[in-house]
């Protein structure tokens, strides 16, 4: 309760909470600007008119509210008005003007810790990011619970190319809730540009799932994809975006997805080639392949590989020596040809599905 000598004007102020708490924010503007009239020179009713204008949407009017507001609870201890002040210039989306209503109120409002987010959020809208880093770490320490700002923190060091700390920062909360709403495409990118490509896959595709029409997902998931040679899947992903309609992608992106296609079916190419040049260099040098090398060389599965050179050895009569291949020198040329159709076909079909 507020003291005050005019009773009314207390009763006012704490009627005008309870319609704040309900929701009632048209009938407790009505109740504020009556205890304005009692008392025109308070800061508690134009402050909480003005949070009120906010829940509203009213955010000019709010600011101009505020402002007011402000200039006399400055003649008070405390920085309420301020604060208030920075949560409305944030809604109307004036982060340089929220960002120095924030630092003066949280100057004695250190504890706010929804204010050191927000402060931080704002710093992240205007690209500011080792400041957004110090104001959400001021945030979190006080209480690490708040997600959002282990997401904007993530954002962060992720606009700061630190991708490890984003990836700490974006997971730090699934340990922590279950419910946490894991920013899936984000956590990707991260994962993508450190390398770890089975990760950034699955985190593209869980976001997938939560919204399969956006292009800028599959072309990351077809990055992924082709960073894995797994080029069959990095088509397929690509191609969704040509298949988006119109009005989901601009044909801009659709054009830059089909030349996507055509380099990733050119390193295809270049692959199988580099592979022919490899063995033949192979068999200059001798008849005798080492096992190893050779399926070093194909780059497949040692369980696939195990059985075709069994089936090999048999079709070219072909030699097991140990760890070692004897070629017939007969029937070389004909393996090459065949090995590279063989290829052809793996590639094709992306090694996780041989």
């Amino acid at each position: 309760m507020y003291r005050h000598k005019n009773l009314k004007f207390v009763d006012l102020i704490n009627r005008g909470l309870d319609l704040m708490i309900q929701e009632e924010y048209k009938k407790a503007i009505d109740i504020f600007e009556r205890a304005i009239k009692i008392d025109s020179k308070h800061f508690i009713p134009w402050s909480n008119l003005g949070l009120s204008h906010i829940e509203m949407g009213d955010y000019d009017k709010a600011i101009e509210i505020l402002k007011h507001a402000v200039q006399l609870q400055l003649k008070k201890e405390g920085r309420e008005s301020l604060y208030n002040l920075g949560i409305a210039y944030f809604k109307n989306g004036d982060f340089p003007q929220a960002i120095k209503a924030y630092k003066q109120a949280l100057a004695t409002l250190p504890d706010n810790y929804y204010g050191w987010l927000n402060l931080g959020i704002s710093y992240v809208m205007i690209n500011k990011y080792d400041e957004a880093i110090n104001a959400l770490d001021r945030c979190l320490e006080g209480d690490p619970s708040i997600y959002e700002a282990w997401k904007y923190l993530g954002e962060s060091y992720l606009k700061k190319r630190e991708f490890r700390k984003a990836i700490n920062a974006y997971e730090y909360p699934i340990g922590i809730d279950p419910q946490y709403d894991v920013p899936y495409y984000q956590l990707g990118l991260a994962y993508l540009n450190v390398g770890d490509y089975d990760e950034a896959i699955e985190n593209f595709q869980n976001a997938l799932k939560i919204k399969d029409i956006e292009p800028t997902i599959w072309l990351d998931l077809g990055e992924a994809y082709f960073k894995k040679r797994l080029y069959n899947k990095a088509i397929k992903a690509f191609q969704r975006v040509i298949n988006l309609g119109s009005n989901v992608v601009d044909i801009s992106i659709k054009n830059y997805a089909q030349e996507l296609i055509k380099d990733v079916k050119k390193e295809s190419e270049k692959q199988v080639s580099e592979l022919r040049e490899k063995l033949t260099r192979m068999l200059n040098v001798s008849t005798r392949l080492n096992l190893n090398r050779m399926q070093n060389a194909l780059d497949i599965d040692k369980r696939i590989f195990d059985n075709k050179i069994f089936e090999w050895a048999e079709e070219f009569s072909f030699t097991i020596d140990g760890d070692y291949l004897i070629i017939n020198k007969e029937t070389v040329s004909d393996f090459i040809d065949a090995l590279d159709h063989e290829y052809k076909k793996w590639v094709s079909q992306d090694k996780a599905d041989r």
